[in-house]
């Protein structure tokens, strides 16, 4: 047993849910393009998460930015909070259409810190299939460019993880999301669920009650 499963179970409910997104590069994609986009996501997120009975905070919820949406402001916020889980939504300006879960290895995490987050990647992978590619395991900041992710790198909670959902410049990934964000933020919440439950999914009626 992993030593953050009693206290994932305990205290579920009090989960703090945080969203981020880059500042697009000068290769394509303007920032209020990309938020419109990234948005869609993180409303059906919200409701779907509220609906699984877990409590959730965001970062943005609109174009305005709150303190210069550093990285700092949003660790710092997540550690005063207390929240267990960090989720970092992201959609950069590029033409990919991967989507893939990436969790910090170096920095201040602990080797069940970043167990905790690969579970949590992985069970929110495992139930995506609008995004492509589908079931791509969560992979370490190590084998990225980045090295080290800033925004997770002095979370303190029981798991956190970057959600890369491709890039805004590609027209089909663009679409996509536009079209399907109601089933992508219910197959995120789904996963964020399962992880609070050790696998489990939720209810049936639940999956009922919302449509889009």
């Amino acid at each position: 047993m992993k030593v953050f499963n009693f206290l994932k179970n305990a205290y579920y409910r009090l989960f703090f849910f945080f969203f981020r997104m880059y500042k697009p590069s000068p290769y394509g994609g303007k920032e209020t393009d990309t938020f419109t986009v990234v948005l869609t996501v993180i409303q059906s997120l919200s409701e779907w998460l509220t609906k699984f009975g877990i409590s959730i905070e965001r970062t943005r919820n609109s174009e305005m930015i709150i303190n210069e949406n550093s990285i700092n402001y949003r660790w710092k916020l997540a550690n005063k909070t207390g929240a267990e889980v960090f989720v970092s939504i992201h959609l950069n300006s590029g033409l990919s259409e991967e989507a893939f879960a990436v969790y910090e290895e170096r920095g201040n995490s602990l080797k069940w810190q970043q167990e905790n987050s690969i579970e949590l990647g992985n069970y929110i992978m495992e139930n995506m299939t609008v995004m492509t590619p589908a079931n791509n395991p969560v992979i370490s900041s190590t084998k990225t460019r980045l090295k080290t992710i800033g925004v997770l790198k002095y979370f303190k909670g029981g798991a956190g993880i970057l959600l890369e959902m491709g890039g805004i410049s590609s027209e089909a990934n663009r679409n996509n999301i536009l079209n399907n964000h109601g089933i992508i933020g219910r197959e995120i919440a789904t996963g964020v669920y399962q992880y609070f439950n050790n696998g489990a999914k939720p209810p049936t009626a639940i999956y009922k009650c919302v449509y889009y």
